[in-house]
């Protein structure tokens, strides 16, 4: 992938994945958390957000209420206003059940 235009922390970011894909099972929250740097400010296509969507109701992550309270809406947005990945993560964290089961 091509690394130009990007700040410094998004950049060494990439770097610090590039150097430490081992730790994604081992390390997730640290690993989400250079992820998140990484590409966090992406947008994510309309298609993108579709075919996401769809893979999180068929995998039960997402229901089909959640989806059309919370995501229907990037369908019809305009270019200006598709979505950050940031902002997909904290829509999924914030009103999807699935992310708020309580660990015993």
């Amino acid at each position: 992938m091509e690394r130009t235009n990007i700040k410094q922390a998004s950049r060494e970011a990439f770097d610090w994945l590039a150097e430490n894909r081992d730790q994604m099972d081992s390390n997730p929250r640290n690993f989400a958390n250079h992820l998140i740097t990484a590409v966090g400010e992406l947008v994510v296509s309309r298609e993108l957000v579709k075919k996401v969507m769809k893979k999180l109701m068929k995998d039960k992550i997402v229901t089909s209420n959640e989806y059309d309270k919370n995501f229907r809406r990037f369908e019809s947005s305009s270019d200006e206003q598709l979505p950050t990945v940031t902002l997909i993560s904290c829509l999924l964290q914030k009103n999807c059940a699935y992310f708020h089961v309580e660990t015993m």
